[in-house]
Formats: C-alpha cells, sequence, structure tokens
C-alpha cells in the first residue's frame, strides 16, 4: 500500500500543488520555509482528518482563502481508491471514491500513517497525555472501532465529570442516572484497556530487536501503566477492578469534583535493561 497521487489546493503555502509519487522512499528537499513540511502534513492531515501541527483547521487555509482541499490516490497492490478531504466555513467533508462519510470513525483506518517530528520526543519526556494521544491515534488508524469507542468514552466521561462537580457542590442529582452513567463508562473503559494492552504486547514482540539494530542495545520495552493492577485483561476481571475502584473512591472523587480512575489516567514508561529511560536517562547514564 502506497500514496500514488497527492493534490492540494490552498493548504497552507500552496495554491495548487499536483505530485505523484514513488512506492519506495520519496525525499523532499529544498530551502527553508518553501513547503517540505507542509506536504508531510497534508499526507497526515489526509490519512487521520486533522493535523499534528495546530488544532484549529483554519490555520491551514492559505491566505486569504476560504476553501481548502487534499487528495491522494491510495494504491493497494494496483487497486486504487480516491481520498478527499474538503475544509469550508469549519465544515469538513470526507470521501473516498466519491462517496460522502459523515463520520470520521467510518472514514479513518483506511490510510496508515507515522509520524516522527523532533517535537515528537515529547513521548518520552512529556506529559502522559501525549503518549496516550500518540497511542490513540495509532490504534484509531489500525482500527476504527477503537476511533469509536474512545470517542464515546470521552463523553460519558465528561457527563460524569459534570455530576460529579454538582454533587461536590452539594447540588442534588439523579445517583441512578451517576450509577448508569459509571456503568457505561465500565464498560467503555474494558475495551480500551484490552486495546491498549494488546497493541503494548504487540510492540514489544519487535521493538528490541528493532532498537537493537539501530542503536546495538538491547531489551528496549514499553510498559503499559494503569490502575487496574493487573496482569490477565480479561473483562470480567476489569469490570470488576473498576467498579471496586469506583465504588471505593466515591468519596474521594466527589471532593475532586472530576473521575479520578480510568483510562484517561493511563500511561506508558520506556525501559532498557529493566531501567526507566525517563529516569536513567536524566542521571546521564543512558541517553537515546
Amino acid at each position: 500500500m502506497f500514496l500514488e497521487h497527492l493534490n492540494l489546493v490552498n493548504f497552507r503555502n500552496y495554491d495548487s500543488l499536483n505530485i505523484k509519487l514513488s512506492k519506495n522512499i520519496n525525499i523532499f528537499y529544498g530551502k527553508n520555509a518553501q513547503g517540505k513540511t507542509n506536504i508531510l502534513e497534508s499526507i497526515y492531515y489526509l490519512g487521520l482528518t486533522k493535523s499534528y501541527r495546530t488544532k484549529d483547521d483554519n490555520d491551514i487555509i492559505k491566505d486569504n482563502k476560504k476553501v481548502f482541499k487534499v487528495e491522494g490516490i491510495l494504491n493497494n497492490n494496483n487497486y486504487k481508491n480516491k481520498y478527499l478531504i474538503k475544509y469550508k466555513n469549519n465544515d469538513k467533508k470526507l470521501y473516498i471514491d466519491d462517496f460522502e462519510y459523515k463520520k470520521i470513525s467510518d472514514y479513518i483506518s483506511k490510510i496508515n500513517i507515522i509520524t516522527f517530528t523532533p517535537d515528537d520526543l515529547e513521548i518520552l519526556k512529556g506529559i502522559p497525555d501525549i503518549r496516550r494521544k500518540y497511542i490513540d491515534n495509532e490504534l484509531s488508524q489500525l482500527y476504527s472501532t477503537y476511533y469509536k469507542v474512545n470517542l464515546e468514552y470521552k463523553k460519558i466521561l465528561k457527563m460524569r465529570n459534570d455530576l460529579l462537580k454538582q454533587i461536590n457542590i452539594n447540588k442534588n442529582i439523579d445517583m441512578n442516572y451517576f450509577n448508569i452513567l459509571t456503568q457505561y463508562l465500565i464498560d467503555k473503559s474494558t475495551f480500551i484497556y484490552r486495546a491498549r494492552n494488546k497493541f503494548i504486547i504487540k510492540i514489544n514482540e519487535e521493538i528490541s530487536k528493532i532498537y537493537e539494530n539501530i542503536i546495538k542495545i538491547k531489551d528496549l520495552k514499553i510498559i503499559y501503566k494503569n490502575q487496574l493492577e493487573i496482569n490477565d485483561y480479561k473483562d470480567d476481571l476489569i469490570k470488576e477492578k473498576l467498579n471496586n475502584l469506583y465504588k471505593d473512591n466515591f468519596y474521594k472523587e466527589k471532593e475532586a469534583g472530576v473521575t479520578l480512575y480510568g483510562p484517561h489516567r493511563d500511561d506508558y514508561e520506556f525501559y532498557i535493561n529493566d531501567k526507566n529511560i525517563k529516569l536513567y536517562g536524566s542521571q546521564g547514564q543512558q541517553k537515546l
């Protein structure tokens, strides 16, 4: 699978760009501020319907223009599909082979994209939220169902947090509704926990060999850190753990006014020879 053609209209500094790409390696070169990074950004945008450089799509539109377009032809063993994203007046339209997809979750996971930029070093040294978003992006590209469930989880989490804030200021709420939301949250959490754990296991099967080939250092692995403290990610066990966490810590969450337990609190740690890279490297003993 490879991107065969790329067509841009009013994307960043490009009025119009139409290029053919090789199925092997493509190298963009030129002076600074000529648009090399903008091409890479457009490919990322085509696959994930968003930029890795800005949260506001209006930043992408060329100056004094009202619409931009990103179009690409994906070649999968000589079977070709046309992908198109049009943006105008804060409205984004998604097409595959001229068929419009109303939901992002139905569009993504068709084009798999991996980026690595200097800012991605924050995956190692930044806050947990950065690592969660990175893993969630990769899982969403692989499985559109994951994108849907994760989106639903965030919506339910916000609703539960709103209720906890009301409880915190002594407002009366429907506790039956609160408990139903909690159960929905647990259901979505169970799927996310299992997907993330399976993904990390798969990565660890290959990452050490790849890292050794590049750096000549063995035993790199990623540790999935969450609040469950379990080794067996079976549905019943995950749900039991979460039920107990929410039940035993209701008053703690009430005082905080937010949900303190769940996948939104997960983190990932990187280890070499059983030593945490973030801590180990900060002491100057191991540098990446």
